[in-house]
Formats: structure tokens, sequence, C-alpha cells
């Protein structure tokens, strides 16, 4: 019985298919014939040839400009350094402006940093240098086992400071330094300085960050307080505010040993992978 009517369904389909095309035939004809006569006229016509179409003339690229180009628009850069031992002993500022300087990059700094200071011990008198003077980035670096024991007094100062920089016009930078000889304290103070760098959108230095990386790469590799750690923090500071990438140490860094320049490849690299 089922295959009676699928033959009657199948032979009225094919009946209506077959009238359909029946139907349609001759018009279909004509209306080829009219599209053939149509295009016929419209080649005939002189005004229907098409409009000749220039080569596309790929533009040249623009020539990148190197770090003193980028340096010579862009002017003396002014940094306040607010922060404790691990900023000023060893010179991390001064080693900024010496290894920028060799690259064209005028900075003009004040620090205000004092031993085993916090931000909230600093927080008034940074607020006063934002507002009598002209700085383009306040740098802070809280007390080193703050950030990772007290992360809402951290953060609080950070939001503080913060307000104030930008009321100022002046760009905000957290400091991460490589403060411990313990691997978890430092992955706990890195932590701390990157959330508080996400909830305020402030540049971060991680030099924290980048000392655990170089502990990886160089074997051995001994923490000294104010001799390679603020060295790789300069570099870092380097790479990350104005892209300059260390591969001489000028004369008259503070830090010059044998393992400089490895430390100012690695603080790139790390940068740059970051």
């Amino acid at each position: 019985m089922k295959k009676i009517v699928r033959s009657s369904l199948l032979l009225v389909l094919l009946s209506v298919f077959l009238l359909v095309g029946c139907t349609g035939g001759p018009e279909s004809e004509v209306e080829v014939d009219a599209g053939i006569e149509v295009a016929q006229e419209e080649e005939a016509a002189p005004d229907a040839a098409e409009p000749e179409v220039a080569p596309a003339v790929a533009a040249e690229p623009e020539p990148e400009e190197d770090a003193e180009e980028r340096a010579e628009e862009r002017g003396p850069v002014s940094i306040l350094f607010v922060g404790n031992s691990f900023t000023f002993y060893g010179d991390v500022p001064g080693q900024l402006q010496t290894l920028a300087g060799a690259q064209g990059v005028e900075i003009i700094y004040r620090d205000i940093s004092r031993g085993g200071a916090t931000l909230n011990d600093s927080k008034e008198s940074a607020i006063q240098e934002m507002e009598a003077g002209n700085f383009d980035y306040i740098v802070l670096q809280d007390q080193s086992m703050r950030p990772a024991i007290d992360l809402n007094g951290f953060l609080d100062d950070v939001r503080a400071l913060s307000g104030a920089a930008r009321e100022n016009g002046v760009t905000l930078v957290l400091f991460n330094p490589a403060a411990f000889d313990e691997d978890m304290l430092q992955v706990m103070a890195n932590a701390a300085y990157s959330h508080a760098a996400e909830v305020v959108d402030a540049i971060l230095i991680d030099a924290g960050g980048a000392w655990l990386y170089a502990d990886l790469v160089i074997p051995g590799l001994a923490p000294a307080k104010g001799g390679n750690q603020a060295f790789l923090a300069a570099c870092v500071f380097a790479a990350t505010l104005f892209d300059l990438h260390i591969t001489e140490i000028p004369d008259g860094n503070r830090y010059n040993s044998g393992d400089a320049l490895a430390l100012a490849q690695i603080a790139w690299d790390f940068v740059r992978s970051s």
C-alpha cells in the first residue's frame, strides 16, 4: 500500500514539473532573446565604454622613528619618585637618568623617598609636590612588606594618590621592586602591585617579576640591594616608560659589573614579553 502511495505522489510531482516546464519554456526563450538584444545595443553605444581605472599605487610606509627622534619630539621628562630605600639606595632614579640619557631621553627627577617609609607616610608630601611642580610621572613604591600583608591599606593610599595625580595631570606609575630573597614573598608582592595597577589604571614597573625571571636565566644570581637589583629596575623603567633597549652601559653609570648587559637584556625581554 505504501509503495502505491509513493508511486502516485511521484507521478503527481512529475506531472506538475513537466507542466511548469512546458508553460515557462517559450517565455524563457523570449527573455533570453531580449537580453541578447539589449546587450548588443549596449555594446554598440559609444557611452557604454567602461571608464579606465588607474592602477592602485601602494602608499610607502612611513619610516619608523628611532629612540633619539622620539626623544627630541618629547622633550625633557619630569618624574617624581616616592618610595623608600629600594628606590634611593641603589639610586634607581639616577641610573634611569644615565641609561636613558645615553639614548637621547632627557630625564629631570625629584626623589622624596625616605628609608622605611610607607605610601601613607609620604602621601601628603607627594600631593604637595604634584600641586607645586610640573611632573609628567609620579612613581610610587611602598614599604616592601606592606603590599603583601596589608593589601587594603596599600590600595587605599594608591587610590588617594591616583586621584591627586589625575587632578594635577600627572601619569601614575607603580614601582614593584625586587625586594625579597624568598620567592613566595616576591610573588605575593608582584600580585599586589599588579592588582593595584589594574584598579587605578597605572603603569606597572614590574622589577620584582623581572628579578624572578632573571633568577631563572642566570643560575646562581645573588641579589644585592642597591646593586644588581637596582640596576635591573632601572632597565625595566627604561624599557617600560620609553621603549629603550639598553645594549651598552654608559660611562659613569653606578652599576657596570660583568653581568650588567645580561641583566639589561633580561629586562628588555621580560618587558617585551609581558
